[in-house]
């Protein structure tokens, strides 16, 4: 089996390998540094003035804006008293950078005092954090508090959000920001980003699983003592693990390249995370999120691989594998899935390229698991495999009534 695996890792498309570990390399980490420095936020009081005040881009940028927001707010006559008092409170404890105390003097105003009207949660806070139109917008607050109370944090969410490095590395991939994503001025959503690392597993498990075509060692192959499928099976394995050490390599030449930039915190990976999924608000931590994205690629990767070999076992050459494997991948935004009947759409994995709205529940995905993604794919990529084998067993009967 060693010389096996090291057969199989010799014949990786290393050249392959190489051009998307250079260019998701520079690409992501290029984002993630702008990302990091970009300003995402700012206010402006059409009573004083119409000059929009923007937060810089570091923790204590983020820190000196929501001071200011509270010094102006807490003097305004919009706020009843009982508010301004609040609100004061919670000046106080920012100026110490007692987050801790910041969180519970917010979360006793939304859960306990009936003097005072939520929507000022909304106008002095999280905006950065939740999204403006979420209906569930003052239960996800509550939330994020409560697990930020409940695991004695003294950090803001809101400050983290923005300023926080490992928050800015998920916000481009979309798991921690719900903000668009912006880099220098040019809007890039994080989907987009997602959908070149789909790219990236398709086009690798297709060069993969057709080297023997390629290399144009099949008849060499057919005499080698472990079978068919187990060699199938054993180059997937090599494939993916191939391509995840460069996800991962990637993963820490952007964490370098933002913490090289001064002035952000690193922040924690217990960082919340909110969504609704029918109609019922959760919390999880940052980590589960990167996770959660994480595992849903690896399973596209197994249905790449999957499909990669039943291409390759019907046509020689892996252009036709790469542009067939294109087609079912992004059937929807090539409006080919609009052919399926809708009830069935929902079953088919070009429904399933989103991961951040897959893992935050958005849109379409407000109302459906995550365990019920992973076993659609996971269904598909085990179709594939079960197919593959199917059809290495038919040619091997022909070769042998041969």
């Amino acid at each position: 089996m060693r010389a096996h695996l090291i057969l199989e890792w010799k014949k990786q498309p290393w050249g392959l390998h190489l051009f998307w570990l250079i260019l998701l390399t520079v690409l992501l980490s290029y984002l993630a540094v702008g990302w990091t420095t970009t300003a995402k936020h700012g206010m402006g009081f059409s009573q004083t003035s119409d000059v929009v005040h923007m937060a810089k881009p570091t923790t204590e940028g983020e820190r000196q804006f929501w001071v200011w927001y509270l010094e102006h707010d807490s003097k305004s006559g919009e706020y009843s008293n009982v508010e301004r008092k609040v609100q004061q409170r919670e000046l106080a404890a920012l100026k110490r950078r007692d987050y801790r105390r910041v969180n519970q003097i917010m979360y006793d105003a939304d859960t306990k005092d009936v003097h005072v009207n939520k929507q000022w949660t909304y106008t002095d806070y999280m905006q950065t954090v939740i999204s403006n139109g979420d209906p569930n917008f003052f239960k996800e607050i509550t939330a994020v508090l409560r697990y930020e109370l409940d695991h004695n944090m003294n950090r803001l969410a809101q400050i983290d959000t923005s300023a926080a490095v490992i928050n800015n590395f998920a916000g481009v991939f979309g798991v921690s920001l719900n903000l668009p994503m912006y880099n220098n001025g040019h809007l890039l959503n994080s989907q987009t980003v997602l959908q070149i690392i789909l790219i990236m597993g398709l086009v690798t498990a297709c060069f993969a699983m057709f080297c023997d075509h390629r290399a144009r060692t099949d008849s060499f192959m057919q005499v080698v003592p472990l079978g068919a499928f187990r060699r199938a099976l054993l180059r997937a394995a090599v494939t993916i693990a191939v391509i995840n050490g460069i996800l991962i390599f990637v993963a820490l030449a952007m964490l370098l390249s933002q913490m090289l930039i001064p002035g952000h915190d690193f922040g924690t990976l217990q960082s919340p995370v909110v969504f609704t999924l029918r109609d019922h608000v959760y919390v999880l931590p940052l980590w589960r999120g990167i996770v959660a994205e994480w595992g849903l690629f690896n399973c596209w990767l197994v249905m790449f691989t999957g499909a990669g070999l039943v291409v390759s076992l019907l046509s020689r050459s892996e252009l036709v594998g790469i542009f067939l494997l294109a087609i079912f991948t992004f059937a929807q935004p090539l409006h080919i899935l609009a052919l399926v009947p809708a009830n069935l759409r929902r079953f088919f994995p070009a429904q399933l390229t989103n991961f951040s709205a897959m893992v935050l529940h958005k849109n379409e995905f407000s109302v459906i698991p995550l365990w019920q993604i992973f076993a659609t794919i996971s269904a598909w990529a085990a179709a594939f495999w079960l197919l593959g084998w199917a059809l290495q067993r038919i040619s091997a009967r022909r070769r042998t009534l041969q």
